[in-house]
């Protein structure tokens, strides 16, 4: 299937040309959290449910107005740790507070500077995934979809799926975590 010709698409790195393009630590939180900037960079520590292993995202910051629970695979975890010991006490409950400004977000555009012109994090993050899962995996298209938080299939379809496939998610993402951690295959 071929990409839309009306419709622009934002460049993105592929899935294999993740390593080593992105600087610093930063470059594996943002793909590990395949999820909207805005959404992630905004995360509270009251959303982590650290005995379930999840992030909830609040219908509030989500586009598509459902609350969405994502699945923390261990290096997501380690990444949540190693944010909480830096924990800023002028925003205690920031996740991802700005280097500059504690009190509020890291900002999205200090989060595209890591990126090599004219990547973005978002488009780069959430397509080299879905290329990902796509092409090299065999989950189910639907899982990918409900990863990125996308609504899956018609209104009858979506009267009657009302599971979250929170399980089935998270083998997907400790995949991906496990895809983005791989040594280099030299």
């Amino acid at each position: 299937m071929e990409a839309n010709p009306s419709k622009t698409c934002i460049p993105s790195l592929g899935p294999w040309e993740l390593g080593g393009k992105v600087k610093g630590v930063e470059n594996t939180s943002i793909r590990l959290f395949i999820y909207i900037q805005r959404d992630i960079r905004r995360a509270t520590w009251s959303e982590v449910d650290w005995k379930a292993c999840t992030l909830t995202i609040p219908a509030s910051r989500m586009k598509g107005g459902l609350a969405h629970v994502v699945p923390l695979t261990r290096p997501a975890l380690d990444i949540l740790k190693a944010q909480l010991a830096k924990r800023s006490n002028s925003n205690p409950d920031l996740i991802f507070p700005s280097d500059f400004i504690t009190t509020q977000p890291y900002e999205g555009s200090n989060i595209n500077r890591l990126m090599p012109k004219p990547f973005t994090v978002h488009a780069t993050a959430r397509s080299s995934f879905r290329d990902w899962a796509g092409d090299k995996t065999e989950f189910p298209r639907e899982i990918a979809e409900m990863a990125l938080a996308h609504r899956v299939g018609n209104a009858t379809e979506l009267a009657y799926r009302r599971s979250t496939a929170l399980e089935r998610r998270g083998a997907l993402m400790k995949a991906w975590a496990d895809y983005l951690t791989a040594p280099p295959v030299e």
